[in-house]
């Protein structure tokens, strides 16, 4: 008898049967959750009147979120220790110098939008606190939030809207990139473990927030009270799923930027008809572009799902952002002004000048993050041991100096062969947790 044969055939013969028993029976209901990303459709009942919500982060972004929460009837207190000025234009004029429309008006804000300079105040009768703060002030803003909130119960919910990878303050030479949860937790006191935390992400282009379009996003987090709480706030004014692939979710927010910014390079190259670059080379390295997102996500979270990359965190977010986001108005004009220098040395200086502009005058809250995101998942990728062609290619551009005409077709033949059909299927358990959610999807989820 062939029994190796047969144990291939057992294993999961008693793999799902032992899945359908768990599952119809209530005892043991918990067990399935482990195979599910979204959580059941429970929506929580929240008094509107009597949540107070902080935005820590007065840039365009985070202005926009705390507007639209106002206008749905919350209290929204706004924080930032830069930008004064800022603070009492929003309480005087109801406005901000941040939010425009597309003609260049400033946009009305709400009365049930605060801003205030002091942390302590801001943070002191908060239900929820949300990140807005750039990457880079991330692990500031926590150690200084750690030594103002409270701890009491119940804690306030902190939730990250922050797009990037960051740096504890003591690793002076960014030589270790953390994903924003993981800095967070860092400094805040128990019980903000990485677990309790939620992070939010998806295409939310501020000035269409703050002009009332129909937006969407994914709330993530291994504690599922907490995201289905976050969840039912953001339901006022967006449309909010929910996920537990929290690092999936994560990774995809920090790479879409860098991604962005190679996109807006080749944008400018087929424009400027140089290097054989067009539109069908563009699409090509969208699909490409994912692909590498992909990789990067299943090698630091394996466990995460496809439909993390394929859904609002991943292909819709980087969608948006090559549609008008800053990275790629950065990618697009400055090598732009790269093909217009006839001479290779100032060719060469394009790029690191318009970065040390931009470091340079940058205020805290409004950046390209995919600037640093590029550096920081380059450092990520040589520690792990894998691959990433963009990157690496968009490393050389902003951080070496390399020139276009030399990195780009390289980089344009090269993607083809780095990701010819998919990424790998990983090591068995990961196979086979996978073939567990599938599993249930068909049964249960009808998808």
């Amino acid at each position: 008898m062939n029994y190796r044969k047969y144990s291939r055939i057992s294993f999961p013969v008693i793999v799902l049967f032992l899945f359908l028993h768990f599952t119809t029976n209530p005892s043991h209901a918990f067990i399935c959750s482990i195979f599910s990303q979204e959580s059941s459709n429970q929506r929580l009942t929240i008094d509107v009147e009597h949540t107070n919500i902080t935005i820590l982060g007065a840039g365009t972004f985070g202005t926009a979120v705390g507007n639209a929460l106002a206008y749905t009837g919350f209290h929204v207190t706004i924080w930032t220790k830069h930008s004064t000025h800022i603070l009492e234009e929003i309480n005087t004029d109801h406005t901000s110098e941040k939010l425009l429309d597309r003609v260049g008006k400033k946009i009305p804000l709400s009365n049930n939008l605060k801003g205030v300079l002091d942390l302590r105040e801001a943070v002191q009768v908060a239900d929820i606190i949300f990140f807005a703060v750039t990457s880079k002030g991330a692990a500031k803003t926590a150690e200084e939030l750690s030594h103002v909130m409270h701890t009491g119960t119940p804690s306030p919910i902190i939730v990250s809207l922050d797009k990037g990878f960051g740096y504890l303050i003591n690793d002076e030479k960014e030589k270790h990139p953390l994903r924003m949860l993981d800095i967070i937790a860092h400094y805040l006191p128990s019980p903000y473990s990485n677990k309790n935390l939620v992070y939010a992400s998806g295409p939310m282009l501020a000035q269409e927030i703050a002009l009332e379009k129909e937006t969407f996003l994914v709330v993530a987090s291994r504690n599922i009270a907490n995201a289905r709480k976050v969840q039912t706030v953001m339901n006022t004014a967006f449309g909010a799923e929910m996920t537990k692939d929290v690092a999936g979710t994560q990774v995809c927010a920090a790479t879409k930027n860098p991604l962005a910014i190679m996109y807006g390079i080749l944008e400018a190259a087929a424009e400027k008809n140089v290097l054989s670059i067009g539109k069908n080379t563009i699409a090509a390295y969208f699909t490409y572009a994912l692909e590498e997102m992909q990789f990067l996500a299943k090698t630091i979270s394996p466990r995460m799902y496809k439909r993390t990359v394929a859904g609002l965190a991943g292909a819709a977010d980087f969608h948006v952002t090559t549609e008008g986001g800053r990275n790629v108005k950065f990618g697009k004009g400055t090598a732009k002004d790269y093909f217009d220098q006839n001479v290779l040395e100032e060719k060469l200086r394009v790029f690191q000048k318009r970065i040390q502009e931009i470091e340079t005058s940058r205020k805290s809250e409004d950046t390209i993050e995919g600037i640093a995101a590029t550096r920081s998942i380059y450092i990520l990728s040589k520690q792990m041991g894998i691959s990433l062609p963009i990157i690496e290619t968009l490393y050389r551009i902003l951080y070496e100096g390399a020139r276009l005409e030399d990195e780009l077709p390289r980089l344009v033949q090269l993607l083809p062969k780095a990701y010819p059909k998919t990424t790998p299927k990983g090591p068995l358990k990961d196979r086979i947790f996978i073939w567990g959610r599938n599993t249930y999807d068909l049964f249960f989820n009808g998808d």
